[in-house]
């Protein structure tokens, strides 16, 4: 971070339905009981790129999507309870933004939950890690369907209209001035002015980021899947083993959130960390309205 930088971005968070889950396979600690899971996104303001958007979460046409077999067994197995008012567009229309003024649409991963909304904002230039859109490519419905992915979400023009990102070239330890943690997290700068920084964060999904942004007086994480939890971000609080079943990469998850974990010992004051399915988080977060 250098003294040259005045302007920051302000940012709101938003929940777009929610899924339910035993709340053990999320932490390790908790019993097997049912909980909510949230499906969140977030809009940044941009003093010069304008409106960001960060994930969608859950709209009604997933209802229809899953349907038939196989992406049924998305239904079956995460449950979900979304309604027209809670989506991603109408919220947005009603604090006044219209889906045309959404310049940038990020995307963490390529799941349902993250990616429903994203046929409302057809002006959006989306970014993306190739390598979900890849998956999607190249296998098949049931393949697809196992790992949470449904195609049918996507436009027609998703590869025309990306900005697939997988150049990582910033260290984010000294970023955040927490140079010596003993793993490394890496990401790239979005828009080259150091407020915004897409964030590799590897083994829930393929492809899989977090978003890093700048406020004036701290910066926000926002973690998408790499934990479910803020709980997870303490040691003991791990999801269950049972978890691997749908991760990409198991072990690429373990080390993702063992870096993460140092990270929030080392720098938790200066950082705000954001699980995409955390209700103690994200309800907070909704409540407060902007963050500047």
């Amino acid at each position: 971070m250098h003294s040259g930088i005045e302007a920051r971005v302000k940012a709101r968070v938003f929940s777009a339905g929610y899924c339910t889950g035993p709340g053990k396979v999320a932490d390790k600690s908790l019993p097997w009981g049912k909980i909510k899971f949230p499906a969140p996104f977030a809009l940044i303001q941009h003093p010069r790129e304008g409106w960001v958007l960060f994930d969608t979460g859950y709209h009604p046409r997933l209802y229809e999507c899953t349907q038939r077999l196989p992406e049924k067994l998305l239904a079956l197995s995460t449950p979900f309870v979304v309604e027209t008012k809670d989506t991603a567009v109408t919220t947005l229309e009603g604090i006044g933004v219209t889906p045309d003024e959404i310049g940038h649409l990020v995307l963490s991963h390529l799941h349902a939950d993250h990616t429903a909304g994203v046929l409302d904002f057809c002006q959006a230039q989306l970014y993306s890690d190739p390598a979900g859109w890849e998956f999607i490519q190249n296998s098949g419905r049931l393949s697809r369907a196992r790992k949470g992915y449904v195609s049918r979400l996507l436009p027609g023009d998703f590869q025309t209209r990306s900005t697939f990102i997988n150049d990582y070239n910033v260290c984010v330890s000294k970023l955040l001035g927490c140079d010596g943690l003993s793993t490394e997290l890496r990401g790239r700068d979005l828009f080259g002015d150091e407020l915004i920084y897409l964030i590799s964060l590897p083994g829930h999904a393929r492809g899989h980021l977090g978003m890093l942004c700048r406020l004036h007086d701290r910066w926000l994480f926002f973690l998408a899947d790499a934990c479910w939890l803020t709980d997870n971000l303490s040691p003991g609080h791990e999801p269950h083993a049972a978890a691997g079943l749908i991760f990409d990469d198991s072990h690429e998850f373990n080390n993702t959130l063992g870096s993460l974990q140092q990270l929030y010992k080392h720098a938790n004051e200066k950082i705000l960390f954001i699980p995409s399915h955390c209700s103690k988080t994200i309800d907070k977060l909704v409540e407060k309205g902007w963050m500047s």
